[in-house]
């Protein structure tokens, strides 16, 4: 799977359940897992990612639906 793909999977996975900033958010996770930029990542969108950063991005991405799922708001 190549960068750009990934993103948008995690990007739509976070919009589904009503994370803010669901774009960035899942770009700056995938730039701190492979250790670069946010602007790498565009310049270099076709890149092919091996199957343990898949996996990584994927279970931080549920790591954050998961916390967002619960989260107790106080008035």
């Amino acid at each position: 799977m190549n960068i750009r793909n990934l993103l948008q999977i995690g990007i739509k996975k976070l919009k589904e359940n009503n994370i803010e900033e669901a774009n960035l958010k899942c770009r700056m996770l995938l730039a701190n897992i492979l250790n670069v930029t946010k602007e790498y990542l565009l310049i270099h969108d076709i890149e092919e990612l091996e199957e343990n950063i898949v996996i990584d991005f994927n279970n931080k991405i549920e790591e954050l639906k998961n916390r967002k799922a619960h989260t107790i708001y106080y008035l």
